[in-house]
């Protein structure tokens, strides 16, 4: 690599000068060509048009040309004369003339080199001026230059006018010009400043370097595989990152012929930019997404016949989000005049990295994925199917591509520091000799540009931007700043702005803003949309909010519309969303149209409100009574039952809070749909008739006036029903058997094992090492254990033949509860038959509708089946996320009498370990119970296997409800709650799960008893066991297998996505007399598939090193069926 940049173009200068390497392409069919020998020469010309001015290097010097190649040889002789560039448009309007003040103040520039034209315009605004505050002249000058001055007034209060001027029509052409000497540059200086394309009143100019445009060059030059016959066309704009470095830098760099012709011309005739490159025959082209879709909307069929797009091989798409929509349009109307599918080129940059950062690869097509809507709401990424509902289609931005010398990407969580796995949303961080140094005069800058993860000393940037990585693809999802977080969950702009799009004809394309503002605490959304003037606004507002509503479950608070050209946008045509937020509460925008939800409280429910032909029932007057208390904004002071829910005001996740309050006064039988009440927008009068109709009994209140359901079941629907193979349930059962095949059901699942399973399993008379069993620290075969549950028996016989309550507990029993609580910690506890029923059971007589439970996404299915049950109101937050979980609580918490977070201790299928003392510092904020379900984590972590009190030394009371089941690490079965005496004893007379279940048998209870006191006396085995999953977790890893976020647990999934591979890697260590099942969908996500190894104290090393080896062989052998 050359030392500068500038090294390395003159190099081409001095041995190629004739070489050609730009045309533009004048208004009308003139062409202007220039070669490197000229450039040069140009360049020459003004570096010492600069020397004279000021020999001092790093000085600041603006750029500022209309399209064309004045500019290009212009920014040589600055680089050339030493001097930081500062490309700039020329000041066409007020916002330009704002921005070009802003960048003046922050980059103090000492000369400004331009066109003569352009330089007389601005002398001649800077006269009428001086002119207008004349005596006597100045009334007349201000009455007809008033909208001049007005326009361009920032620029008057700025040093334009003191700084040196340089015009391109008047240089030195004389011998000086020959003997300018190029300077040794060192390549760390700064070569220019891009401000960033969204600058508004804190403008950023990056510092881009020598060094760093270089490397970045390379990158583009490796990923495009730009070749020596390639022809470049562009009309990017030139003060742009993406114009500048990627269609002039890169060009100058690599000798690659390149035809330029201006942005406007383009935008006015877009079929300019395709005819050109038809004439032409060039192979590479770049352009944001809106010039693709600006293309196939606006090409007809008849111009497309005098097209040929067949040399075309490279078309980036970059600088915005790229909609699969748009790539599927271009393609279908294009692919008749030879463009290839295979050309796209997604891509991924910013200027803070000097242009590229991610890029698909040639040899591949692009990658996409279609991912569940709601899921991403929830920071999660979940695969869906093209038929699913509620879904979005990505486009990746590019490979992680690691032949691009020191260039790393990571998904970091934006609040930790810590960086993500596969599939895990967060900020995009980049690490890379492309990144640049820092904002031009703000030091602050240094914590985005050299950022450091919690752990590690390695600087990244950050980008501000949001993504994942899935399968070494890099998958964007939106800015963080720009992120709309409603009741907890994530919406990006993008999404609802393209589904307003598409929601009526007079909506003008990519010219949409959505944006949350707050109101009483609370994010709202809020949507701005041009449109054409001669629609009906009130109409088009209408479709604005059902599509939203129907497409994304919340309804806007505001929606205005706007007259066309009025939303702002940067050079790359995005919307600048954080300005029109701004002018938008500062009432700054002249709405052609608005729409506001009204901030009066339903006043009148009575019976005149009901629609003459209902009877006032007790179901009417409780469903009007509930919308009541749960609505805060409506649009009528009066509701009638003829008016639709979303009229009201009631998006997706008020209805579902509304029926969740609802079922809890109505018969168990009654199936209530929140999709169907949602999707069908249900008047009052058709969600009562619904709910009657849902109920296999009658539901009317009025006990005088019971009514039959109305639906009737035919006799084949009877029949239909009674077969259970016909139930949605065993549909996805049968589709996970169909993934396995009918074979592999028999060999995988419900085995006949015999013997003891501790690390060895006898399957078939044969032994096999095994890794999928519970027995963590050997208890369940220990011969002391197996002696106390034997004198139990004799003692107790095998059953207590009733709940304890009525037939008496045995003093095992109490035993068995005070040494589970003296080993946690807690003043009682008390012991149920199974796990699963605890977690339900305790849930569901603790919390009702009037509560709120949140749950992390991956918790048990017991406790959500407890949740579920309770009809408290339920809400997910992103796993082991407590940031997530705050949000979500700060906006939740205050409508509910009683709250319950619930976590685990340890996960079961990811094997990882939450921040409980987070949690405990939210809990504690937001008066909620904590709930650990320590199924997985007591016996197993912390030094003596106190489990996750022990692991961050807690005091027991900091949380409420302490679960934990007895069938793992304690050799028996059931569950258990610990906690204060006062529950423990509201429990045992109250809990249904306890009161009305025969009590645990003498044996379970002797087992469980004699494993915990074993434990206290030999806390050797929790550290062997955590040593030996230290040991295997250390194997894999160092041979690249992706166990997830597993760490210092005796749980490790070996996740390998695909259910066939899992299926195949799981029969493939069958064959190695290991033993593992396969975790496939539905149990996991689609795109998910795991084996899971459970260690146990009884492991060997010999058995820790095979079982790793035989996986690393496996997954390396390429031997796994895709």
């Amino acid at each position: 690599m050359s030392s500068s940049f500038i090294d390395s173009f003159y190099k081409i200068a001095y041995q190629q000068p004739e070489r050609n390497i730009f045309t533009y392409l004048n208004e009308g069919q003139s062409e202007s060509t220039i070669n490197y020998g000229l450039l040069d020469y140009k360049a020459r010309q003004i570096a010492t048009a600069l020397s004279a001015i000021s020999a001092s290097p790093g000085e600041t010097v603006l750029v500022m040309f209309p399209p064309g190649l004045d500019f290009i040889y212009s920014f040589l002789g600055c680089a050339y004369a030493q001097k930081i560039i500062v490309p700039v448009m020329p000041p066409a309007n007020a916002e330009a003339a704002n921005k070009l003040k802003l960048i003046m103040e922050n980059a103090k520039p000492i000369a400004c080199i331009t066109t003569k034209n352009i330089y007389e315009r601005l002398k001649n605004l800077k006269l009428i001026d001086s002119l207008g505050k004349k005596p006597i002249i100045g009334s007349l000058v201000n009455k007809f230059s008033n909208n001049l001055l007005n326009k361009f007034e920032p620029l008057l209060t700025t040093d334009l006018f003191s700084i040196q001027w340089i015009t391109t029509d008047n240089l030195p052409n004389n011998s000086i010009v020959n003997y300018f000497e190029l300077p040794d540059i060192n390549p760390q200086t700064p070569l220019f400043l891009q401000y960033t394309s969204g600058s508004t009143g804190n403008p950023k100019g990056v510092i881009v370097s020598h060094k760093s445009v270089l490397h970045n060059i390379q990158a583009i030059k490796y990923s495009l595989d730009i070749r020596e016959q390639d022809i470049l066309y562009s009309w990017l704009p030139q003060y742009h990152d993406m114009g500048l470095i990627g269609c002039i830098l890169t060009p100058l760099y690599t000798g690659l012929y390149t035809i330029i012709e201006s942005p406007f011309r383009f935008l006015t005739n877009p079929i300019s930019w395709l005819q050109g490159i038809t004439k032409y025959g060039c192979t590479i082209s770049a352009a944001p997404n809106f010039a693709y879709e600006l293309c196939a909307n606006k090409i007809t069929e008849e111009e497309k016949k005098s097209l040929d797009l067949s040399s075309w091989r490279v078309a980036v798409n970059s600088a915005e989000p790229i909609r699969a929509s748009t790539l599927n349009k271009f393609y279908d109307l294009f692919k008749e005049v030879g463009f290839k599918q295979e050309a796209f080129y997604p891509s991924y940059g910013l200027a803070e990295a000097t242009l590229f950062v991610t890029s698909k690869s040639l040899s591949t097509a692009f990658h996409s994925l279609i991912l569940d809507k709601s899921a991403l709401h929830e920071g999660l990424v979940k695969l869906a199917q093209p038929t699913d509902e509620n879904v979005q289609h990505f486009i990746s931005s590019g490979d992680l591509d690691s032949n691009i010398e020191n260039h790393r990407i990571l998904i970091v969580d934006p609040q930790s520091n810590t960086a993500l796995g596969e599939n895990a949303i967060g900020e995009i961080w980049v690490s890379s000799p492309s990144v640049n140094h820092g904002y031009w005069k703000q030091e602050e800058s240094q914590s985005i540009f050299q950022a450091r993860l919690a752990v590690g000393e390695e600087t990244y940037l950050k980008t501000g931007d949001l993504g994942f990585i899935r399968e070494g693809q890099l998958y964007v999802t939106g800015r963080i700043k720009d992120l709309i977080i409603i009741r907890g969950k994530n919406y990006y702009p993008q999404d609802i702005e393209h589904t307003v799009e598409q929601a009526d004809k007079a909506i003008r394309a990519g010219c949409i803003n959505a944006f949350a503002v707050d109101i009483n605490n609370a994010e709202a959304l809020v949507i701005l949309a041009e449109v054409k003037t001669t629609f009906n606004y009130q109409e088009v507002t209408k479709k604005i909010m059902d599509e939203v509503l129907k497409h994304h479950g919340i309804k806007p608070s505001a929606i205005g519309l706007l007259a066309p050209k009025v939303l702002k946008k940067t050079t790359s045509g995005k919307v600048r969303r954080q300005e029109m937020r701004r002018r938008y509460l500062d009432a700054d925008l002249p709405l052609l149209f608005t729409w506001k939800q009204d901030k009066e409280l339903v006043t009148s429910l009575n019976q005149s409100n009901l629609s003459k032909q209902e009877e006032v029932d007790d179901l009417s007057l409780v469903v009007l009574n509930l919308i009541k208390n749960n609505l805060s904004n409506t649009s009528q002071q009066e509701v009638l039952t003829t008016s639709r829910l979303s009229e009201l005001g009631l998006d997706s996740l008020l209805i579902a809070e509304l029926i969740s309050r609802l079922k809890s006064q109505l018969p168990s039988s009654v199936e209530l749909s929140i999709q169907y009440i949602v999707e069908n927008n249900l008047t009052i009068d058709e969600l009562i008739k619904y709910i009657k109709n849902q109920s296999t009994e009658p539901v009317n209140l009025d006990t005088h006036n019971q009514a039959r359901p109305s639906k009737v079941y035919a006799v084949e629907e009877q029949k239909h029903w009674m077969d259970i193979t016909n139930l949605p349930d065993y549909e996805k059962l049968k589709c996970s058997q169909d993934l396995l095949g009918e074979q592999n059901v028999s060999k995988l699942y419900f085995n006949v094992v015999n013997g003891v399973s501790d690390n060895l399993l006898d399957l078939n008379e044969e032994k096999y090492i095994n890794f999928s069993g519970y027995n963590y620290l050997g208890y369940a075969g220990d011969k002391r254990v197996i002696s106390e549950t034997n004198e139990a028996i004799s003692l107790y016989g095998t059953s207590v033949s009733a709940s304890r309550l009525i037939s008496g507990q045995k003093p095992i029993h109490c035993e068995l509860e005070e040494e589970i609580a003296s080993f946690i910690g807690t003043e009682d506890a008390v012991a149920f038959t199974a796990g699963h029923a605890t977690n339900v059971s305790v849930i569901t007589h603790l919390f009702n509708a009037e509560d709120v439970i949140f749950h992390d996404s991956l918790i048990h299915n017991s406790s959500l089946q407890g949740a579920i049950f309770s009809k408290a109101k339920r809400i997910s937050f992103p796993h082991n996320d407590f940031n997530a979980l705050e949000m979500i609580m700060r906006n939740e918490r205050l409508y509910y009498r009683r709250a319950l977070i619930l976590i685990e201790g340890v996960y079961s299928m990811d094997g990882d370990i939450p921040d409980v003392p987070e949690f405990i510092k939210i809990k504690n904020q937001y008066n909620a119970h904590l709930m650990i379900d320590e199924a997985h984590s007591i016996g197993t972590i912390g030094k003596t296997g106190g489990g996750i009190r022990e692991y961050f030394n807690l005091d027991a009371n900091e949380v409420e409800l302490w679960m934990g089941t007895l069938s793992k690490a304690f050799a028996s079965c059931g569950g258990y709650i610990a906690g204060k005496s006062s529950l423990i004893d509201y429990l045992k007379c109250s809990c249904g799960g306890f009161v009305y279940s025969a009590g645990m048998t003498p044996a379970n209870a002797a087992a469980a008893l004699a494993s915990i006191r074993l434990l206290k006396q030999e806390p050797f085995r929790v550290q062997k066991l955590q040593q030996c999953a230290s040991n295997l977790l250390t194997h894999l890893k160092q041979h690249g297998v992706n166990t997830g976020d597993s760490y210092n647990t005796p749980i490790i999934p070996i996740i390998v996505g695909d259910e066939q591979k899992a299926i195949q890697l799981c029969l493939k260590l069958r064959e190695n007399k290991i033993y593992t099942i396969p975790i496939i969908y539905p149990a996991v996500d689609r795109g998910q598939a795991r084996i899971r190894l459970f260690v146990n104290y009884m492991h060997t090393e010999e058995q820790i090193a095979f079982t790793a080896e035989m996986i690393c062989e496996n997954l390396k052998s390429g031997s796994l069926l895709s």
